[in-house]
């Protein structure tokens, strides 16, 4: 078996790849070339904690699958990822960090939508929160899209935002683009070309009274059918609504099931990720994705980063099947 940590897998996978491998993850699923058995959700009270595990295949010949869990131990809080995919040709093990390839294929869905949906000449975006996913939104939109210029962060808890906004004002300095820390959401929202949100509340935090008349917002954080990022109006107006998976992005969350079961918006009018650049799709109004994340995703990703690292001589090996003595 060969484990890899999260330098090993940053060190061969970063956000245009993990757009490549998304948008062909996306493509292989819409061409009914992906199965997964659905994600399994668990949880324990002692220690409290919960757990989903997304198998899945991708293709005829590659097998994956990712746990991801957020538990606490001796007093802390953890969230952490684990994918193990099996080398097709060779039958190795490869286990790896999944947190990166989590982070980084969650901003590449965005990225990827954006390049689809976003206004042309997009300049300013948003994004609502100040954790990782947050991150790797903002790496995402500053490859999609060449024509940004300014980030807006904004969070209920300052001293994080101040703090992302602090990394992201060295990580785009290479794009030209400027960081800006937001108190207030709203005002954050007003006159951006995109507004994605990316927190753990389970309540709306965009409203379409905030919203301009073009734009694109994205979803990625609430990942229940009982939770929702945004408002149900924002959803209904949208010219159009798109989803990383139908599965997934409304069955597995509130911000689009909600709407289709209030009568807002017909099911077979959402689109897959993987179908957006099929045809020409309006680029005006409001357009909303919503992501909740995919197993082929997560397969893909860590298929090319075992190849990646194998061929670079990343990671520890070990003889987890060997004799027992």
């Amino acid at each position: 078996m060969l484990v890899l940590t999260a330098a090993d897998v940053r060190a061969v996978l970063d956000m245009p790849t993990a757009m490549e491998t998304t948008l062909e993850a996306a493509r292989a699923h819409v061409a009914g070339r992906t199965s997964a058995s659905g994600r399994v959700a668990l949880s324990t009270a002692a220690p409290a904690g919960d757990y989903l595990v997304m198998p899945g295949t991708v293709g005829d010949d590659r097998f994956g699958v990712k746990t991801w869990y957020t538990a606490s131990h001796g007093g802390a809080r953890s969230t952490r990822a684990l994918v193990l995919v099996l080398d097709p040709e060779t039958g190795d093990e490869v286990l790896m960090d999944g947190s990166v390839i989590t982070d980084l294929r969650t901003g590449a869905m965005t990225g990827i939508a954006a390049t689809h949906l976003a206004p042309p000449d997009a300049s300013v975006a948003t994004v609502i929160g100040a954790g990782a996913q947050a991150r790797t939104q903002a790496l995402a939109l500053a490859v999609a899209l060449p024509g940004l210029t300014t980030l807006r962060v904004t969070s209920r808890t300052a001293p994080r935002r101040d703090a992302l906004v602090a990394t992201l004002t060295r990580e785009l300095a290479p794009y030209g683009i400027e960081v800006v820390g937001v108190d207030d959401t709203a005002v954050a929202c007003r006159g951006a070309d995109v507004v994605v949100a990316a927190t753990t509340s389970s309540s709306p935090v965009v409203r379409q009274e905030w919203l301009g008349a073009d734009v694109l917002v994205c979803g990625v954080g609430s990942h229940a059918p009982g939770a929702a990022e945004l408002d149900p109006r924002t959803v209904a107006a949208a010219e159009v609504v798109a989803v990383d998976t139908r599965a997934g992005g409304i069955d597995g969350a509130g911000d689009i099931s909600r709407p289709i079961a209030d009568g807002l918006l017909r099911r077979q009018d959402v689109l897959e990720l993987g179908e957006l650049g099929a045809r020409e799709l309006p680029r005006s109004g409001i357009r909303v994705f919503k992501s909740a994340g995919f197993a082929a995703a997560d397969v893909t990703a860590g298929h090319h980063v075992a190849r990646a690292a194998r061929a670079a001589g990343l990671g520890l090996r070990i003889d987890l099947h060997g004799p027992a003595t």
